[in-house]
């Protein structure tokens, strides 16, 4: 009888039934895993993987406005670059929220004024760029900081990513400011790792994907559909004396580092406002602040040490309150959101403390601003800021 050969014969063990699954499964995920690394790597909307952002601060640094068009910008990383590359010596730094990006050179009447503000800027944001400012030696004789809740809710800048890159500065600062013995700045090679670690996983990261293939399409559209010319370009400083910023087509950063909106942002009606307002209201997603919630220890804290350096290194400090537009605050349950007050009257307590001007209110009315003078539900409009508030040097 004849012998059957079997993989036995030869000593071949077959692999598991299971096992050929998952190679099949990994086979079939390959593509679409490098077609996800590729979009992000090549269409890059937050500027990770180029230089770009380094290009923009060379811009505002030689007096020119500069166009972002459909670029997707990373306003930190931006600011940081701008820290570094700053003249040593001004007059006005503003830091804060998106809340401060309108106060441009002509409301504090110096042309050494530069707007460090970033969108949704916290605590952690706040001490990254002081670290970077001192690690620099940038000096500047007035500070003005934007006080509001994402500074002191700790629920909301707990729900924020914090930058890798910047988290080390922060970590300097506080310890800076606790004045802790033999503290050096952050290595450069834990910076750079830390932003490897950053673009490894922005390569796999399915947000930036999102955000990749929203550009991509902006980019056909723009160049293939409408062929409308996306500016890219600047504004001359010799121009920009003469220049109306309300009939400027931004997104686009203002020679002092100060941001202007799209023209379709800047025309926004009373009606948008209202309509913005009455949104958050019976969704109870109010921005920038967060329900039944106080000051958070930590930040009143390390606030208050902030505000008592400089002060010691004879910085004059400004505080800006910006308010909320007067429909608003009619529906919103104050009792609700004790944050609100809580924030304004330790602003009051560090200004009786350290003799620091504030200029604004939560309160609308004690500002006097109209539910017009805003583009939503947040944010005054930037040619009306000095009409209300004073930011001069």
């Amino acid at each position: 009888m004849s012998k059957e050969f079997t993989d036995s014969s030869y000593n071949i063990v077959p692999p598991p039934h299971g096992d050929n699954k998952k190679w099949f499964k990994l086979l079939y995920f390959m593509p679409i895993i490098l077609f996800l690394i590729l979009m992000n790597l090549i269409n890059d909307p937050g500027g990770i993987f180029s230089e770009k952002h380094k290009l923009y601060v060379d811009k505002i640094l030689s007096g020119k406005m500069t166009f972002l068009g459909i670029e997707i910008v990373n306003a930190r990383k931006m600011k940081q670059i701008l820290i570094q590359k700053m003249p040593k010596n001004n007059d006005v730094l503003i830091l804060g929220p998106s809340l401060v990006w309108g106060i441009r050179k002509g409301d504090t009447n110096s042309e050494k004024t530069f707007n460090l503000g970033v969108d949704q800027a916290n605590i952690n944001d706040l001490l990254a760029q002081l670290a970077l400012i001192e690690i620099n030696k940038v000096n500047t004789k007035k500070i003005i900081f934007c006080i509001d809740s994402y500074l002191f809710d700790k629920n909301i800048y707990n729900s924020f990513e914090p930058s890798r890159d910047l988290m080390p500065y922060t970590n300097y600062m506080i310890k800076l400011l606790n004045n802790e013995p033999n503290i050096s700045p952050p290595n450069l090679s834990d910076i750079k790792f830390a932003r490897t670690v950053t673009a490894i996983k922005s390569l796999f990261s399915i947000s930036y994907f999102q955000s990749s293939i929203k550009y991509f399409f902006k980019i056909i559209y723009f160049n293939y559909i409408t062929k409308e010319k996306v500016n890219n370009g600047y504004i001359s400083a010799e121009e920009l004396n003469t220049i109306d910023r309300r009939k400027i087509n931004g997104p686009a950063y203002d020679a002092d580092g100060s941001f202007i909106y799209p023209l379709k942002y800047q025309n926004r009606t009373l009606d948008d406002v209202l309509k913005d307002i009455k949104d958050y209201h019976f969704k109870r997603k109010h921005p920038g602040f967060s329900i039944n919630e106080h000051m958070s220890e930590f930040s009143k804290d390390i606030f208050e040490k902030t505000v008592k350096y400089y002060k010691n290194k004879g910085v004059k400090i400004e505080f800006f309150i910006c308010p909320l537009p007067p429909s608003y605050w009619d529906i919103l349950p104050m009792t609700n959101y004790p944050i609100l007050k809580e924030e304004e009257d330790f602003a009051y307590y560090l200004s009786n403390k350290y003799d620091i001007q504030i200029t604004g209110s939560i309160n609308p009315y004690k500002v006097g601003i109209h539910d017009a003078d805003f583009y939503d539900a947040r944010h005054v409009r930037h040619e009306v800021l000095s009409k209300y508030f004073n930011f001069k040097y």
